[in-house]
């Protein structure tokens, strides 16, 4: 795996795998997907798809617009 030690995070004891993998894939993928979108405070967008990496988007620009109006 390319750069293993920055893309292999260390769970805490007890965490369950499952949400584990949302964590390592879904929401960077996500996050990731509002942020190439360049999505600004009062756009109107449409999400098609709204799985996990949909509702981690949806997370994503909710996240970047808080930090807009700040």
């Amino acid at each position: 795996m390319n750069d293993a030690d920055g893309n292999l995070p260390l769970l805490p004891e007890g965490v369950d795998l499952g949400a584990a993998t949302m964590v390592g894939d879904m929401v960077p993928t996500g996050f990731h997907r509002a942020k190439l979108a360049d999505i600004q405070f009062g756009d109107d967008i449409a999400v098609i798809g709204i799985g996990p990496v949909g509702l981690m988007g949806e997370a994503g620009w909710c996240a970047q617009s808080m930090q807009l109006r700040l």
